[in-house]
């Protein structure tokens, strides 16, 4: 993840293969949340930043669809990422850094 300034997690059609069930890709996205790197998930890449158990980090729900918390934007809408996730995700991505994150607890 060093060599990326921010990572972004799609989302996935119904029935697809969950990104949080490789370790691989867990463990990138853990090593760019500690280093203070942007993190945008769209739809089911919300789970992903939910398998890190991230303490006190708010994410996105079925009742508040987009989430801006420490750098990290989350949005469960159904369908492409909406205006609003766009501009929180590029701000969050000017910004470069987030470092009050809590800790990961995987």
């Amino acid at each position: 993840s060093v060599l990326y300034d921010a990572v972004l997690l799609p989302g996935g059609p119904v029935g697809t293969p969950p990104t949080a069930a490789d370790p691989d890709a867990v463990r990138f996205v853990r090593d760019a949340f500690r280093h203070g790197k942007p993190v945008g998930a769209l739809g089911s890449g919300v789970g992903v930043l939910s398998a890190l158990e991230p303490e006190g980090l708010h994410l996105s729900t079925e009742f508040q669809r987009v989430v801006t918390d420490q750098g990290v934007v989350t949005d469960t809408s159904p369908g492409p990422a909406s205006e609003e996730f766009l501009d929180a995700f590029v701000a969050a991505i000017a910004a470069h850094r987030h470092w009050g994150r809590p800790p990961v607890r995987r």
